[in-house]
């Protein structure tokens, strides 16, 4: 028995995890972009045992529009050595999709029957502008590399800790051995409990982290979800409808709606 134990954690040491990573940004006040990639940098440089980042795909988030932020970033990870690849997605068969205006009408229907808020046309469809870019980044994403293990949704503005890929090592070593998960949330928009068996709904990408399995299922289900309200509305109606939990870690921070916002902030970089 002890034997068997010794080998499983020797295995477990030299396990290898290959992540790619689909990362969406827009033109923003500040940089924001740019102090996302000091912060995956300095965390990757600091030390990412056993886990190898394959590619990161930078999608603009905006059609035509200049945005110098995202060369300065893939600038920024380049030269740290991490393959990164800057993508040619639009939204324009998204944006010229008939159907949606039909089911914007329906939307505003049905939200006063489900008690919810005032049904916002325009962050209605910007949600679901940021789903189509994502889904069409992460499907590029794997399918440049197949035998990915993670895939890891980022936005533009999050903080890592220095610590960050150790503690994914940690995560990946007993990724199995919990039982099956929707997904796993590295950085909750708002801050929670980090729990192996969370309920509930957190919304965004910020941090999104999927195994093969939880990838392909996810995108599965958004196939019959396609215009739904925010990133995360498909995971959070599998969590109630399969009664599976997710993960919630926090590794990070999502930074882009703090009142005061600086590069290098110490509270994560050192």
């Amino acid at each position: 028995m002890k034997s068997l134990l010794i080998i499983t954690f020797i295995t477990f040491s030299l396990a290898e995890y290959h992540i790619v990573i689909p990362m969406l940004t827009a033109p923003k006040r500040l940089p924001m972009i740019v102090y996302t990639a000091d912060y995956i940098v300095n965390a990757y440089k600091y030390g990412h045992p056993g886990i190898v980042i394959d590619a990161i795909f930078l999608s603009n988030g905006c059609n035509g529009c200049k945005n110098p932020d995202i060369l300065e970033a893939a600038k920024i990870f380049r030269e740290a050595g991490i393959n990164t690849i800057l993508t040619n997605i639009t939204s324009e068969d998204y944006d010229n999709e008939q159907f949606y205006s039909h089911l914007m009408d329906i939307y505003e229907s049905i939200f006063p029957l489900r008690g919810a808020s005032d049904y916002v046309p325009f962050g209605h469809k910007k949600f679901n502008r940021i789903n189509y870019y994502f889904y069409k980044t992460a499907d590029m994403a794997v399918k440049q590399y197949p035998l990915f293990d993670y895939v890891l949704f980022l936005e533009d503005d999050q903080a890592f800790y220095k610590n960050a890929f150790f503690r994914l090592k940690k995560l990946f070593d007993s990724y199995n051995l919990t039982g099956d998960h929707v997904e796993t949330h590295l950085i909750p928009n708002v801050p929670s409990p980090e729990s192996d068996n969370a309920k509930g709904c957190i919304w965004g990408y910020y941090g999104k982290l999927q195994n093969r399995k939880e990838y392909f299922r996810f995108r599965k289900l958004a196939k019959f979800d396609k215009w739904i309200r925010c990133g995360d509305i498909v995971q959070c109606l599998w969590v109630d409808a399969s009664d599976m939990p997710s993960r919630r870690l926090n590794l990070g921070h999502h930074f882009g709606r703090d009142s005061y916002i600086k590069r290098y902030d110490p509270k994560y970089y050192n």
